[in-house]
């Protein structure tokens, strides 16, 4: 019973972390990852970063928008920098 639980919750993190995986890699991929951690992360989340990333993210700060990324990656339980 356990099992028929735990396998459908861990079949969706395996597809949402290597499709995460892929984006990082593609062009405009850490932007796309900034994005969805600014639309899905916890606001506590959010409020752990530097001042002003969010104003960083409109202007397109480099730095911003990679650390915005890497909490997205965070939440999924990849490594590593959003840009390659």
């Amino acid at each position: 019973m356990a099992l028929a639980l735990w396998v459908p919750f861990r079949l969706s993190w395996i597809r949402a972390a290597s499709t995460a995986a892929k984006v990082r890699r593609y062009p405009g991929g850490s932007e796309l990852l900034a994005l969805r951690a600014l639309a899905t992360a916890p606001l506590r989340r959010l409020a752990s970063l530097d001042d002003g990333v969010v104003a960083g993210w409109r202007t397109g700060d480099p730095r911003s928008i990679d650390q915005l990324a890497a909490l997205e990656l965070r939440r999924l339980g990849l490594r590593g920098s959003p840009r390659r």
